[in-house]
């Protein structure tokens, strides 16, 4: 399994250009838009943008994709990886 976060302050291609050991593939690039996408969702929402994907890399599918949801739920732990093992549980 394989996760990307990103939050909306930076563009995907900052988030993937910043510290970054490796190229990117389109393929990383793909599923960091996915997450862009989720932290776009939690603005929204009044919700911190930043958001996730988890990947079964085997499959390329995507088994979670979600946000933070802290101020929504009051819930400090609510933070998007773990909402999202939560939705894959």
């Amino acid at each position: 399994i394989w996760s990307m976060m990103t939050s909306t302050k930076t563009t995907a291609n900052e988030t993937m250009q910043a510290g970054s050991r490796h190229d990117w593939t389109d393929r990383e690039r793909k599923f960091m838009k996915m997450a862009m996408e989720t932290a776009r969702k939690a603005i929204s929402e009044e919700e911190v943008a930043v958001g996730c994907v988890f990947v079964d890399t085997r499959t390329d599918r995507v088994i979670a994709a979600t946000h933070n949801e802290t101020t929504k739920t009051r819930n400090a732990s609510r933070h998007c990886e773990l909402v999202a093992v939560d939705q894959i549980l």
